[in-house]
């Protein structure tokens, strides 16, 4: 936990991340912390994820990150849902104990999105406009002690991380079929840079082959 929270939000290698976010720097984790990365590449998870994606998949790594208790709810911090590709399944893992004043990973239950298909392709959703199709009181917040292991598609949540009152920590797992639906933003090259440091372990094919597109 001391390494990461030595992360300065002046230096995120990059990554366009607001204010209050800072990341560890993909190689460096890689490198330094390979066990990390190595978590996210497990054959049976592979094999898990790419059974719910429906066809090969690419491990786009891991994100080491660090949310600061500031009252900033811009990027992240608004309801969205990531275009990367059809599906996008995200693995969040929490360092802290995460409760209500913690920022906690929300989310709005996919029987709303009737009501929320105007906002299907728009960058992000303000408090305001989604207060005005789904009450918050059927907005779900994920609570847990250090160690809770999250599960989602982003690409068919709309979904944010709440402002905190105190900082969190986070590791995030990100996966996409070998043919995304925006492959500009799956294909980054600090991610790359990061599966290549990998590379240099002894991984099985299987492993390899999650690697890359």
């Amino acid at each position: 936990m001391t390494v990461i929270r030595e992360l300065n939000p002046a230096e995120n290698h990059g990554f366009k991340l607001p204010p209050y976010a800072a990341i560890m720097n993909p190689v460096i984790l890689a490198k330094d912390y390979p066990e990390v990365p190595l978590w996210g590449l497990q054959e049976p998870l592979l094999d898990l994820i790419e059974n719910f994606i429906g066809s090969p998949l690419v491990c786009m790594g891991a994100s080491l990150r660090r949310d600061l208790a500031i009252p900033d709810s811009s990027g992240t911090r608004r309801w969205h849902i990531d275009p990367n590709d059809r599906r996008y399944p995200k693995i969040i893992l929490y360092l802290n104990d995460v409760y209500q004043d913690s920022g906690p990973f929300q989310y709005i239950p996919s029987f709303f999105h009737k009501e929320l298909d105007e906002f299907r392709g728009v960058k992000s959703v303000s408090m305001q406009e989604m207060v005005a199709q789904v009450s918050p009181e059927y907005w779900c917040s994920v609570y847990g002690r250090a160690g809770t292991v999250i599960f989602v598609d982003t690409a068919n949540l709309f979904h944010r991380g709440a402002v905190p009152r105190k900082e969190r920590y986070t590791l995030f797992f990100s996966y996409t079929s070998k043919r995304p639906k925006r492959p500009d933003l799956c294909n980054r090259a600090h991610m790359r840079d990061s599966m290549i440091e990998l590379n240099r372990l002894p991984l099985s094919a299987r492993q390899r082959d999650a690697m890359f597109f």
